[in-house]
């Protein structure tokens, strides 16, 4: 294992982030743990690592391993037939190896070795792909000696050591999910792993951090209001760091509520770009009597990380102005792989200084204390889930979708949901959610399809936004009359989940959990059914009623004690939702 703080780098711009990619071993592990164990034995083996996520599409794979050409595929045994095929798609195949697994009910990572060794500043430490709005996901090579410093600083900041039990909560495809394992390990922390059922729901995953005792929580704003919903207190909690989305002073308060005035909150920011969070804030309690904010800043720079926010000339805007952050300093990626023309749009040189620098495409301003709050996007990327997703490469993606003509995506309602909007004559929705998922991560499938005739226009000839809405808004929350019967209702629960699950019917008293249903589908399936009855409820409920016949119970019954009267009616499901 390797203590990452006070090592060297070298900024050397001559090897190529292409040839450096070549210096590493994909991993396609379906375990945490062993997913760790690889991690660690391929750094000490002078390997970075390629994370292919168990759960993306084989094409997005392919496309990655054959970018990338990483020197060895390390496979999981229940992936191994997976893995020879992706190792095919490069001349030679990518040699494959299948990792051992660890002891059954071995859920810890294990811990470091107390001697660790040292490695170049320059040797590739791992490489992940964000979203294209081209249709052809990006890679981008991190350094160990970029890790090594924000690693430091995380180190010194939240005085790391044996204390920490981490919760392995976010997907190891991602950077902000890599950091769970490369910044405690080498501190003598422990990495938790919960088991299938823990991740079930917030409730059941609230339990687990209770029962194993977590003391370190990296989450995304979205599922930290889920936790928060599920009302179970979480007291052994002493750091919290929450990022991935624009998070909101009311969701900080609320986690606090539940970890109680000794955990630290902390709202990191940071594209894979720039090596994960290149700014941090300590979020204080607000004053006694006052709101806490609207939006909560991400700080200032962490780990020698240099912050602009400039104009759309790259000239620096005054304190309080909004503009685009631009990232400088030793934690910026050479570009994207393989991409020069994307990576020269996005990677510029300083005109003064001829230092690489990263535009983001965030919209932020500067207060006067130098801390940073960032509100939103320039351009059509955004974050769904924590998750980066270009609009651009979903649209193309089902653009190429059998009948499809032309298509449109945008996100809407709260929660926040991916719409697409499409046109084209004899559409069949199950063949558009195939070629999809046969595509793109679930986390940028579409939750709701628009069939239209064609695109609503405005008089100047641009696309009408706002009809777009209304017809997504029309199709989500349409009710049933107040006259409907508990048949009735308990009828739209099972066409809801029908839909949700492209199947022709689901049975009153069938557990959709057998039918293949996830996470994903009873997040989206949960805000239909929210908006649809005006009732707020938490999302575990959806897992803990998995059969139809009994959520309509429990959801009629609710309404009926809220309101004092008979339930309400459920909205009749007309329009298709995600798989």
């Amino acid at each position: 294992m390797t203590v990452f703080a006070g090592t060297s780098v070298r900024d050397d711009r001559e090897e190529t982030a292409a040839a450096s990619a070549r210096q590493q071993a994909a991993l396609l592990i379906t375990s945490p743990a062993d997913f760790a164990v690889a991690l660690y034995g391929a750094w000490e083996a002078g390997l970075g690592v390629l994370p292919l996520p168990v759960d993306f599409p084989d094409e997005r794979l392919r496309h990655m391993v054959g970018d990338c050409r990483p020197a060895a595929l390390i496979a999981s045994a229940d992936q191994a037939d997976r893995a020879a095929r992706l190792a095919a798609v490069t001349e030679p195949a990518v040699e494959v190896l299948v990792l051992d697994a660890l002891p059954d009910g071995d859920e810890h990572a294990p811990r470091p070795s107390p001697a660790p060794a040292r490695r170049p500043g320059d040797a590739p430490a791992f490489t992940v792909y964000t979203s294209g709005s081209t249709g052809r996901p990006k890679g981008v090579l991190i350094r160990h000696g970029q890790i090594g410093r924000l690693v430091a600083w995380c180190a010194d900041t939240w005085r790391l050591g044996p204390w920490a039990r981490v919760a392995q909560t976010l997907s190891l495809g991602f950077d902000f999910g890599l950091q769970e394992l490369f910044t405690f390990l080498p501190f003598g922390g422990c990495v938790v792993v919960p088991a299938r059922e823990d991740r079930l729901s917030a409730r059941a995953y609230a339990r687990f951090l209770r029962r194993e005792h977590v003391s370190v929580l990296f989450t995304t704003p979205s599922f930290a209001d889920e936790l928060i919903a599920a009302g179970e207190q979480l007291p052994d909690l002493r750091l919290v760091l929450l990022g991935g989305e624009v998070l909101k002073g009311v969701t900080a308060e609320g986690l606090r509520g539940l970890a109680g005035d000794g955990c630290r909150l902390f709202n990191g920011y940071g594209p894979t770009e720039a090596t994960v969070n290149c700014l941090m804030y300590e979020i204080p309690r607000p004053p006694e009597g006052e709101e806490p904010p609207r939006l909560v800043p991400v700080g200032s720079a962490t780990a020698a990380a240099r912050i602009d926010v400039v104009d759309d000339e790259g000239r620096a805007v005054p304190v309080g102005a909004l503009g685009e952050i631009r990232i400088g300093g030793p934690g910026v990626a050479d570009g994207y792989l393989e991409r020069p023309e994307l990576s020269a749009e996005r990677f510029v040189r300083c005109r003064e200084t001829g230092e690489l620098l990263y535009r983001t495409g965030d919209l932020a301003y500067a207060r006067h204390d130098g801390v940073f709050v960032v509100v939103g996007r320039a351009d059509r990327q955004t974050k769904i889930r924590g998750h980066r997703a270009e609009l651009g490469e979903i649209e193309q993606t089902l653009r190429g979708a059998p009948d499809v003509v032309t298509a449109e995506v945008r996100i809407t309602g709260t929660p926040a949901r991916l719409v697409a909007y499409l046109v084209g004559a004899g559409i069949d929705i199950g063949a558009v959610r195939a070629h999809v998922a046969a595509r793109l991560p679930p986390a940028m499938l579409p939750e709701q399809e628009v069939l239209l005739d064609r695109m609503p226009m405005t008089a100047n000839g641009k696309l009408d936004e706002a009809a777009l809405e209304r017809l997504s808004e029309e199709g989500h929350a349409r009710r049933l009359p107040d006259t409907a019967s508990p048949a009735e209702i308990e009828a739209a629960v099972c066409a809801v989940w029908a839909d949700a699950l492209a199947a022709p019917g689901i049975a009153p008293d069938a557990n959709v959990f057998d039918l293949g249903a996830h996470s994903l589908v009873v997040t989206r399936v949960h805000g239909r059914i929210s908006a649809a009855l005006g009732v707020e409820f938490p999302v575990h409920e959806v897992f803990e009623y998995p059969r139809p016949r009994d959520l309509a119970r429990r959801l009629a019954a609710l309404r009926r004690d809220d309101r004092g009267g008979p339930a309400d009616n459920l909205a009749a499901a007309t329009v298709k939702d995600d798989q």
